[in-house]
């Protein structure tokens, strides 16, 4: 009788990424290609932050509109 009592986490909606601790990025979503000359830096940066990066492969960043918040709140 009332679906939004308990809602169903199991499927995420299109194009939405769990990032872990129940914060969930939402779409829409924007793509970006980093120049040769910027990815240097973050390169010295994701090295110090111990990310696992492939080498020889170029960075990209996806910027997201809203967040999900493990209370429910969306920003």
């Amino acid at each position: 009788m009332l679906p939004n009592l308990f809602p169903n986490d199991e499927h995420l909606p299109r194009g939405a990424l769990d990032i872990g601790s129940n914060y969930i990025l939402l779409g829409p979503q924007e793509f970006h290609q980093i120049k040769n000359f910027f990815s240097f830096p973050l390169q010295i940066y994701a090295s110090l932050q111990n990310w696992r990066i492939q080498r020889g492969v170029s960075f990209s960043i996806h910027r997201f509109a809203r967040l999900h918040l493990p209370n429910g709140q969306i920003a």
